[in-house]
C-alpha cells in the first residue's frame, strides 16, 4: 500500500476517532485520546518515510489531533479546561520519559529477545520527547492564547461567539504549527541528520500541518455541533456513563421496577394480613362477650332457683 494512502487514511481515522471518543466519553475522552496520541507520536516521529514527494518523519498526524483536541476544549469548554489539557500531556511526556528509560537499566535474561530492539527505539527516545516536551508546552500554550486572542476579536468585531469559529481554529493553529515545526526539528534532528535533511523535514511537516489544520476545522464545528445537541447544560459524567455502561441503565431501572412492585405487594400482604387478624380480634371479642353474657344468665338462673 503506498505511504500516501495510508497517512490520507490514518488522518481520516483519527478525526473520526477524536469525534467518538468525544461523543461517547465527553471531554474526559478527549483528555485520554490526547494523552494516547501524545505518547504514540514520540514513537512514530523516529519513523522516516518518503511520501507526496517529500522526505518525512511520521508522527505529525497523530501530533495535530493534540492541537485538535484543545481548540475543541477551548470552544466548549474554555481556556482555564484547555489548559489543563496541556498540562496533562506535558506531565505524560515527562512520566514516559522516565518509565523507558528505566527499561534500559534491566540486564536481560539469555532467553530474551526485545530487549536489543527496545534499546535501539528508546535510547533515542530522551532527546526525542524532550524536544517534544519543550516544543509541546510552549506551542500548545501558544495556540490555546492565541485561539482565544481571535475569539476576543471576532466576537467584538462582530457581536456573536458562534460565528468565525474556522478563523480562530486556523488562525491559531497555522500559526502554531509553524513555530512547532521549526523549533521540535532543531532540537530533535539537529545534528542527527544532515541539515539539509532536517531543512527538508521541517518544511514537509508544515505543509503537512497546513492540510491536517485545514482539515480538522469541519471535525471542530462537528464537536461543537455534539456539545450543543448533548452536554450543552447537563450533566456530562451522567450522560457519558449511560453511554459507557448502557446494560447497567437498564437492569438498573428494572431492578428499580422490580423492588417496587415487590414493595407493592408487601405492601397489600401487610394489608389484607392486617384485615384479617383485626377480622380475627372483632370474633374472638365477640366470642369472649357472648361468654360473658351466657355465665351472668347462668349466675341469674342459679340465684332464682335458690329463691324457690
Amino acid at each position: 500500500m503506498p505511504n500516501e494512502l495510508i497517512i490520507i487514511l490514518n488522518l481520516i481515522v483519527l478525526y473520526l476517532a477524536v469525534l467518538l471518543w468525544y461523543y461517547l466519553f465527553g471531554t474526559k475522552g478527549l483528555y485520554c485520546f490526547s494523552i494516547f496520541a501524545t505518547i504514540v507520536a514520540n514513537i512514530e516521529v523516529l519513523i522516516l518515510v518518503n511520501a507526496f514527494g517529500m522526505e518525512q518523519t511520521l508522527g505529525n498526524v497523530l501530533f495535530a489531533t493534540t492541537f485538535l483536541i484543545t481548540d475543541i476544549v477551548s470552544e466548549v469548554n474554555g481556556k482555564k479546561e484547555s489548559q489543563k489539557v496541556v498540562n496533562t500531556n506535558i506531565l505524560t511526556s515527562v512520566l514516559f520519559v522516565a518509565i523507558t528509560q528505566m527499561w534500559l537499566l534491566y540486564t536481560p535474561s539469555s532467553n530474551d529477545f526485545a530487549f536489543s530492539s527496545i534499546k535501539t527505539l528508546f535510547a533515542t527516545t530522551p532527546r526525542i520527547v524532550f524536544a517534544s516536551l519543550i516544543v509541546y508546552a510552549v506551542t500548545q500554550k501558544f495556540d490555546v492564547w492565541l485561539y482565544h486572542k481571535w475569539w476576543d476579536f471576532t466576537n467584538k468585531r462582530f457581536k456573536d461567539k458562534e460565528k468565525y469559529l474556522w478563523l480562530r481554529n486556523n488562525g491559531s493553529t497555522l500559526v502554531s504549527q509553524a513555530l512547532n515545526a521549526v523549533l521540535y526539528n532543531l532540537i530533535a534532528f539537529g545534528g542527527v541528520y544532515s541539515w539539509e535533511t532536517v531543512g527538508s523535514i521541517i518544511a514537509t511537516s508544515y505543509i503537512i500541518f497546513i492540510f491536517t489544520s485545514l482539515l480538522d476545522t469541519p471535525v471542530v464545528y462537528l464537536a461543537r455541533k455534539i456539545y450543543h445537541k448533548k452536554f450543552e447544560g447537563k450533566n456530562e459524567d451522567e450522560i457519558t456513563n449511560r453511554h459507557a455502561s448502557p446494560t447497567f441503565g437498564i437492569s438498573f431501572r428494572k431492578k428499580k421496577t422490580e423492588n417496587a412492585v415487590n414493595t407493592e405487594c408487601l405492601d397489600d400482604n401487610f394489608s389484607n394480613e392486617t384485615k384479617v387478624n383485626e377480622e380475627i380480634t372483632i370474633i374472638e371479642n365477640d366470642k369472649n362477650e357472648n361468654a360473658t353474657k351466657d355465665d351472668i344468665s347462668e349466675k341469674d338462673s342459679e340465684n332464682n332457683d335458690q329463691k324457690y
